[in-house]
């Protein structure tokens, strides 16, 4: 009980002097240490002012802290050691690399980095840390979407990177696939990390972390089929072990592929049991899990579900300080409300001022600079469909560039409707057309049913010219349409 462990603590206090309950803290850490409990150890020697020998236990075990799954310690521990001690040391540095990317926070990383390699530059001795060095480059040009830095960094982090550090390795394979991915190096990353999934007695944190990066590079790809069976082999394997990290981040990707399919009841179960867990450990993957779900329910029309799921959203980001975060959660709301068509759209435009770049669009479900385009289309004036088809043109170019083709679904949907507002249908079949192509093979339907009805009166209209992707059916009945019945529809006004 807390009471008895003050009441203790002051009876320590009490008959102790500062000098003996150092000595007693050490002792702790020494045998913390020896038993294998590293966080306690560490924890034991900064209580015991013994800053130079926490800093030795944080660098022999950082590795091993990152496999378990509990960077998040760094960002606890880097806040007691002083900045100056930080400076000097490389492990130390990286550590605080591994903080920043937790928190989200990218643009902190370069600066870091340039420090650690004109250390290593000078020191060789720290040579091996090169390898994290081309890794963390690597991740800054993916997040800034530029694909063939990012490539030829995380290929030089591949060859750098032991195969004995699982944690690392794996993490670097995420990028490497995911680099390459951006860079239509689909058919040359795709053997290279199947092989390593299938390796015998591979670690299991390094074929988990393979196995993401794969799953990925599916649903990036609109390939959702490959995409749910290799998650559901993680999944089972991930319970299996117990592993929760892991589990929750299958469940996560289960939910985004349910949700695109709009196998909307399936996507709540998986999103649901993702946010429960509450171990995604990237903030912008858990803010979007969050996201996915109020969408979810949103669209299930469970409102009083959706507006809770909203506040849960709220109250995270609000915790962790950080304003690109909050327009994510600012995002979501509009994104509702448009569904909902609750309130006048005139204020909700305001709302949406995205200001970070827009960066690779990955896998997110919410995307404020997408969500911007949506507020404008349903405004529906002249000005902001222009504005929309601008900033909706830019964003293609970047996908298509990025070989996105899950991001160019949705994309292609809207420029189809920003046409179809404008009466002019050639061009809106145009994207239509396009969209449909995409979104077959993975089986799409949400893209096209949250538009609601600018979308099902556009697909009526592309439907009747019978120059359609025979997919334009099975989107027509999942809007409740008889696709008989609008045919004949057609035959009788001509007639």
């Amino acid at each position: 009980h807390h009471l008895f462990k003050d009441f203790l603590s002051t009876q320590l206090t009490q008959k102790y002097s500062s000098t003996e309950i150092a000595l007693f803290h050490m002792r702790a850490s020494e045998w913390f240490s020896a038993n294998g409990s590293i966080e306690e150890a560490i924890q034991h020697s900064l209580y015991a002012g013994n800053i130079e020998g926490a800093i030795d236990l944080i660098e022999e075990y950082r590795l091993a802290i990152l496999s378990s799954n509990k960077g998040y310690m760094f960002e606890k521990w880097l806040a007691i050691l002083p900045d100056d001690m930080v400076e000097k040391r490389p492990h130390l540095l990286l550590m605080k690399v591994w903080a920043h990317y937790f928190q989200n926070n990218f643009v902190s990383i370069p600066p870091i980095i340039a420090a650690l390699e004109s250390i290593v530059k000078e020191d060789k001795t720290f040579k091996q840390l090169s390898g994290e060095i081309y890794l963390f480059k690597g991740v800054f040009s993916y997040m800034k979407g530029d694909g063939p830095n990012a490539f030829t960094f995380m290929q030089q982090a591949m060859k750098l990177i032991p195969e004995k550090d699982h944690m690392i390795r794996g993490f670097t394979e995420i990028y490497f696939g995911l680099a390459g991915q951006m860079q239509g190096e689909e058919e040359r990353v795709l053997p290279v990390l199947s092989d390593v999934v299938y390796q015998k007695s591979l670690n299991f944190e390094r074929k988990y972390r393979v196995m993401i990066s794969l799953i990925w590079i599916h649903i990036i790809s609109g390939d959702l089929s490959n995409a749910a069976t290799l998650n559901t082999q993680m999944g089972v394997a991930s319970r299996e072990k117990n592993e929760v990290t892991f589990n929750s981040w299958s469940l996560y990707n289960q939910g985004l592929i349910h949700l695109h399919r709009n196998e909307l009841q399936k996507a709540i179960t998986h999103l649901k049991q993702a946010t429960e867990n509450g171990l995604l450990m990237l903030r912008r993957a858990t803010v979007d899990c969050l996201a996915a779900l109020a969408l979810a329910y949103c669209a299930a029309k469970n409102q009083d579900e959706a507006a809770a799921t909203l506040d849960n959203l709220f109250q995270y980001v609000h915790s962790l300080n950080d304003p690109t975060l909050l327009e994510i959660a600012d995002s979501c709301r509009t994104r509702l409300s448009l569904i909902n068509e609750r309130e006048s759209l005139q204020p909700v435009i305001p709302m949406i001022k995205p200001t970070s770049t827009v960066g690779v669009m990955a896998i997110w479900c919410e995307i404020p600079r997408i969500t911007l385009c949506r507020a404008l289309i349903a405004e529906g004036s002249e000005q902001n469909l222009s504005k929309a088809e601008e900033l909706l043109e830019r964003y293609a170019e970047l996908n298509k560039s990025h070989h996105n083709s899950s991001q160019l679904i949705t994309i292609y949907c809207l420029r189809a409707v920003v046409y179809g507002k404008q009466k002019e249908y050639d061009e809106a079949f145009t994207w239509l057309r396009q969209a449909l192509a995409l979104a077959r093979p993975g089986g799409f339907l949400f893209p096209f049913l949250e538009i609601g009805k600018p979308m099902q009166e556009l697909l009526g209209r592309l439907y009747q010219t019978r120059d359609v992707d025979s997919y334009i059916e099975t989107v027509l009945t999942a809007f409740g349409i008889d696709t008989t019945q609008l045919l004949a529809t057609t035959s009788s006004t001509t007639a």
